[in-house]
């Protein structure tokens, strides 16, 4: 009889039936592997640190995919939108005459500051969701155990508890869906973050040669 329950070091895949969770049927575009919902929180993620969306309409598209109500056919749209928005926004520039917008570099900081907040959060959801998933391990463990102890005097009993410790077991199975998400996301929010930063500072540094300039022209 399988114990349930896994080590954490070795990942997940592990437990009754063994092999790994299956990655849902994919489109023909999507090419590095991800599922439809990885591929979205993917890119929506992107969208966000850009900032070509919103606070609001980035949490709104969240919920609308984890209750399957955002495919993306949406995805898609939602791109097409915004870059039809940015394309009206676009004026022709002028490198010599470019002025570095200040409040460009409070927003990119704004949103550093977020995908730390974010980043922090998610390590901590993924902390609680593991205990969890060890508490639900020890239950299982003691649920076979009683399973084995009762078989011989109350069958029926014996197979409540195996029962119980199947329901567990699922539950287990959902949380390491869960982990596995959020870990997607950390990644994805660290290297959302460094890009972020490669921005602050390009901002700061055309900041200071037009400070320069500036101070050229006053003095000439």
């Amino acid at each position: 009889m399988c114990g349930g329950g896994r080590n954490w070091m070795y990942g997940f895949g592990g437990g009754c039936g063994g092999g790994t969770f299956g990655i849902p049927h994919q489109r023909s575009y999507n090419t590095e592997g991800y599922s439809d919902r990885e591929l979205i929180r993917r890119e929506v993620n992107i969208l966000y640190a850009q900032g070509t969306i919103g606070r609001d309409q980035y949490y709104t598209v969240l919920d609308q995919m984890e209750r399957g109500l955002f495919t993306l056919d949406d995805l898609a749209h939602l791109r097409e939108t915004t870059r039809q928005r940015e394309s009206i926004k676009e004026t022709p520039k002028i490198e010599h005459s470019t002025t570095v917008d200040l409040s460009e570099i409070k927003n990119l900081e704004s949103k550093k500051a977020e995908l730390s907040t974010a980043k922090q959060q998610i390590n901590t959801l993924i902390t609680e969701i593991k205990q969890s998933y060890d508490q639900l391990a020890n239950q299982m463990k003691l649920e076979e155990r009683f399973a084995e102890e009762s078989i011989a005097l109350d069958e029926q009993k014996a197979r409540d508890h195996l029962m119980h410790r199947q329901e567990l077991m699922e539950q287990s199975s959902h949380l390491e869906i869960r982990i596995k998400e959020l870990a997607s996301d950390l990644k994805q929010l660290e290297a959302l973050e460094i890009k972020v930063e490669a921005k602050i500072l390009e901002r700061k540094a055309l900041a200071q040669r037009e400070k320069i300039k500036n101070l050229e022209s006053e003095l000439s």
